[in-house]
């Protein structure tokens, strides 16, 4: 199988080597290869390394029933699996560590009486664990890993000279014509493909976008059928309403509960959009209307639009026929803007959970006839600033003007498929420098 190279590898790099490292739990969605993540960079920096999954290893969570102190649970852990936990250079892999409550509360135990064992966990679901237990104050460590970034795929594909020209070109000259077209037909394939691991391991290894198909459709399946787990809290036919609904409003500039579902009731629909956001299926972008950082200090909730987990499921959850786009179509205007949008967001996103800021947001402006939105807000060189995502046929800048003159600032961005230009306070960026607007 085709290895990926992910980014958060220097981020667990950071975290083993820091003096004050306690127990680190890696939250993320279904799919989006966390476990891969963990087992390929633990396996290359301890000499002992034992996996435990909670969910596949059923008869190991009586252990988690027992006494807690570290050194009991260690041996027990022992005389489960063989492995001995008590040498050097050895760490522990908690996966699905959801589906066992109590295994969250270990952690704690584990991080005050045995702090140099390094403990990793790892869950899809486990915001309706925490909900129940709690998570140890000041004793775990977190990080949030998303799809496969654009930078992450053409690495995958063996264009690290791809990955330069985003990581290093200056914003104030244009990327060389050669590199941006070259650039801009990749991620028109990454639009396609998509950032789930399965997804690009499979292009990588086939360049087969039906088998690439095939994957998103088991991948939506899996997250359908994992509908029961979040039952016992929220109307099922909700759920299923809001997972169909919501690829088609991805890049609506407000979302109503009754434009997910017209016959359900809206307080049963919020509670669904909520788990799936827990789940991280969904993203909320919420409006701000902070005039400095940070961003959440000026969030209104009532107002926010969704984008979807990763555009190579949106398609296919649209149904998208993409036998009606031509290679010469703008990426913007395809789906009206809807798939340039995720992309940004998804990007943003991605980059944002490398830093440690897991939220986005946007403005929205609601004026009786006179409504304006720009589609995100970032920090950028400790300021808020504004991006818009457009093409040259489609629509004009004048939610970003607004903006500009309602809130005074200085900079702003638009992502297109134009190459890099400076307009006045304004930079013209193409589409797949997104993931360096987020510094």
């Amino acid at each position: 199988m085709a290895e990926i190279y992910r980014d958060i590898y220097g981020k667990l790099d950071a975290w083993k080597n820091s003096a004050s490292r306690h127990p680190l739990l890696v939250r993320g969605a279904r799919q989006v290869g966390k476990s891969h993540a963990i087992r390929t960079w633990a396996k290359k920096n301890f000499e002992n390394f034992l996996e435990i999954n909670l969910e596949e290893q059923s008869s190991l969570r009586s252990i988690f029933q027992k006494d807690l102190t570290a050194e009991q649970l260690l041996q027990n852990l022992e005389l489960g699996t063989g492995v001995n936990l008590f040498g050097k250079s050895t760490a522990l892999f908690i996966d699905e560590i959801q589906s066992e409550p109590r295994a969250l509360l270990a952690l704690r135990y584990l991080y005050e009486q045995k702090p140099e064992l390094p403990v990793i966990a790892a869950g899809s679901l486990v915001e309706f664990v925490l909900e129940e237990v709690g998570l140890p104050v000041g004793r775990v460590d977190q990080l949030t890993m998303g799809p496969v970034s654009f930078r992450e795929f053409l690495a995958a594909l063996g264009k690290d000279q791809f990955v330069r020209v985003i990581k290093e070109s200056p914003f104030d000259a244009p990327v060389p014509d050669i590199a941006h077209n070259q650039l801009l037909d990749l991620l028109r394939t990454y639009f396609y493909v998509g950032g789930m691991p399965r997804a690009v391991t499979t292009y990588v290894e086939t360049k087969s976008l039906n088998l690439v198909s095939d994957v998103h459709a088991r991948i939506l399946k899996g997250y359908e059928d994992d509908f029961q787990k979040y039952a016992k809290k929220a109307d099922w036919a909700a759920l299923e309403a809001v997972f169909a609904s919501a690829p088609h409003v991805v890049g609506e500039s407000r979302v109503k509960y009754v434009r997910l579902d017209k016959e359900i009731r809206g307080e049963k629909i919020k509670i669904a959009v909520n788990l799936l956001t827990k789940a991280e299926v969904l993203e909320k972008v919420v409006s701000s209307y902070a005039k400095n950082l940070p961003l959440r200090a000026g969030s209104q909730a009532k107002f926010f639009k969704l984008i979807f987990l990763d555009i190579g499921l949106l398609h296919h959850a649209m149904g998208f026929d993409w036998r009606k786009v031509s290679l010469e179509d703008d990426l913007t205007d395809i789906k009206q803007g809807a798939f340039a949008e995720q992309f940004v967001g998804q990007e943003l996103l991605t980059e944002s959970e490398i830093n440690d800021a897991s939220q986005l947001f946007y403005w929205y402006r609601n004026v009786k006839g006179s409504d304006a939105e720009v589609d995100y807000l970032v920090q950028y060189e400790g300021a808020p600033v504004p991006v818009e995502v457009k093409s040259g046929s489609r629509g004009t800048l004048k939610s970003l003007r607004l903006y500009i003159e309602e809130f005074g600032c200085k900079k702003a961005f638009v992502l297109s498929q134009r190459n890099i230009e400076q307009m006045e306070d304004t930079t013209f960026l193409p589409l797949y420098l997104a993931s360096r607007l987020n510094s």
